[in-house]
């Protein structure tokens, strides 16, 4: 017992070296899990045992092999491009998970360092290679971290605006993230060179400095992106409120009308006419479906703004050219869809296909154009189909993908191309191009496990 407390209470960097190896794992889970509750990452037992195993290799690794000073920048490098290929996360929220937990850690270090230091007469080096004190440290910095993430937890708090961003806008927080992990990086660097040295005063002013820069600029970031949110809101209002003022046109012309519709009606009962009859509620029942159509423009329905926005844009667009969209049907939950697919591929496709259908269908004679977009959980997929009335029925439907390709004239057609490469890239995505004597229609099929 005795010789155990020795080695505990004496420098022994080979026992801290020993320890540190669980010690990591330990870090591994409490980082993780305080990265995805706060930026919202959507997380599996899978997608966390595979990041768990992965990262216990590479910090066993660096820990036996890298020297001190360059396992906080390894760590700036391996963690984020884990997170995304692990978690599929975009660039700002891979790197977010390895800035947010380091930079706790290392604020965390740099105070504790000073309080022990103050309280049991320690200088550095006897701090980082005394079993006892270093163990301690660690543990309670871990401890303090898998706090915050059972508060974050309990009360739901994350910073999920960030989906939300616009690509300028994503680029600025990538510069600033880059920027404050280099101001990170140096103040950990130079508080582990000369931390012995420097009083406890200063070494708080510095902390509370960093922390105030990091406040301010984090407030200033949310605070802008909520007003960009603010504004792609109002947009989004301004479309829900022109098709609130047609479906409600819409409906008191139905109203104005009844008597006249049930008199038509009883004329053709009357003199049992049925084959008038069926043709009337024919058009009556496609007055009908322009009704609920409208009524599917809804953004509790397209619970997304970009897509809510496109498509009410390219239903007016086609409505403004006169062509009948006889069918819009919307059974998709797209805060699940965007899961499968990033929202700015999938509205670059969606905008080239409706392109596409609506100059096809206005030059047709029908015009006519449907949408259908729903998910198939028996198939693992979902599906967004949309058709249109042509007129040129030897379109080649192999050609049409080409670049440069386009019956309007050469060096034209790269919409479509455009959209096989999003294709191509894609592992769970497929295109499909049917066409008949009265229909052209593209199937996008979005593949999920």
């Amino acid at each position: 017992m005795e010789q155990i407390w020795t080695a505990l209470t004496t420098e022994n960097p080979i026992l801290i070296t020993q320890l540190s190896i669980p010690l990591t794992l330990i870090e591994i889970f409490v980082t993780i899990r305080l990265a995805t509750t706060i930026l919202d990452i959507d997380v599996t037992k899978k997608k966390l045992t595979i990041y768990f195993i992965v990262m216990t290799i590479l910090s066993i690794f660096y820990t036996l092999f890298v020297p001190k000073t360059l396992t906080f920048i390894l760590q700036l490098i391996l963690l984020p491009t884990c997170v995304k290929l692990i978690f599929k996360t975009g660039i700002i929220k891979s790197i977010l998970a390895a800035f947010i937990p380091l930079a706790f850690i290392g604020i965390l270090d740099l105070l504790l360092d000073k309080i022990y230091a103050a309280l049991f007469h320690l200088d550095y080096e006897q701090m980082y290679n005394i079993p006892i004190y270093r163990i301690s440290l660690v543990l309670i910095i871990y401890f303090v971290i898998y706090l915050l993430y059972r508060v974050l937890k309990r009360f739901r708090i994350n910073v999920s605006i960030i989906d939300s961003l616009s690509k300028p806008r994503k680029r600025t927080l990538i510069l600033n993230l880059l920027l404050a992990s280099f101001v990170i990086t140096s103040e950990f660097y130079l508080g582990i060179l000369y931390n012995s040295s420097l009083p406890i005063t200063l070494v708080l002013l510095n902390i509370m400095s960093l922390l105030a820069y990091f406040v301010v600029s984090i407030t200033t970031f949310i605070r802008t992106a909520q007003l960009e949110t603010t504004s792609q809101n109002l947009e989004e209002e301004k479309s829900y409120n022109k098709t609130l003022t047609i479906l409600h046109d819409k409906i008191r012309g139905f109203k104005h009308d009844f008597d006249n519709i049930v008199q038509a009606i009883g004329g053709y009962v009357e003199t049992n006419d049925m084959e008038g009859l069926k043709e009337y509620y024919s058009h009556l029942q496609k007055d009908s479906a322009r009704v609920n159509n409208l009524s599917l423009l809804n953004p509790s329905t397209i619970n997304n703004p970009a897509i809510y926005s496109l498509l009410t844009s390219k239903y007016f667009t086609a409505k403004d050219v006169g062509i009948e969209i006889e069918n819009f049907e919307v059974f998709a939950d797209f805060k699940e869809l965007e899961k499968h697919i990033r929202i700015y591929e999938l509205s670059r496709i969606l905008g080239i296909l409706f392109d596409n259908a609506i100059d096809a269908s206005k030059e047709s004679d029908e015009k006519v154009l449907n949408l259908w977009i729903r998910n198939e959980p028996n198939r693992n997929r979902y599906i967004i189909k949309i058709s249109n009335s042509y007129k040129d029925k030897s379109v080649d439907t192999d050609r049409i993908y080409e670049k440069g390709f386009s019956s309007k004239g050469e060096n034209r057609g790269l919409g479509l191309w455009e959209v096989r490469q999003f294709i191509k890239k894609s592992k769970n995505l497929n295109l499909f191009t049917t066409k008949d004597d009265q229909y052209f229609t593209q199937q996008l099929e979005i593949y999920y496990s």
